[in-house]
């Protein structure tokens, strides 16, 4: 699990197998998109904070593996956030 803050001005990408866990109390403030080609992006941000800014894509359209973002708390996806989920995407709502 990462609980610190993500800032700047690039996205992020979660890919490969395996499971990376966004917490803490802080909402994260990176400008870019976050991508989830492969393996789990768990959102758990407490205290209101937002983990995700910016848009949302969800796997790759390519029938691989899945690509899956798991909300375990309110308000991780910004109100004004774009959600893409492909053919190949999951957003677990939980």
């Amino acid at each position: 699990a990462y609980n610190g803050v993500v800032t700047g001005t690039g996205g992020l990408v979660k890919a490969g197998t395996g499971t990376l866990t966004l917490g803490g109390g802080t909402s994260n403030t990176y400008l870019g998109a976050t991508t989830v080609t492969t393996g789990v992006l768990e959102l758990n941000k407490t205290g209101g904070a937002t983990a995700i800014s910016g848009n949302l894509f969800l796997g790759e359209n390519n029938g691989g593996a899945t690509g899956t973002a798991t909300l375990l708390a309110a308000n991780q996806i910004a109100d004004t956030a774009v959600v893409t989920i492909q053919n190949d995407g999951v957003l677990n709502l939980n």
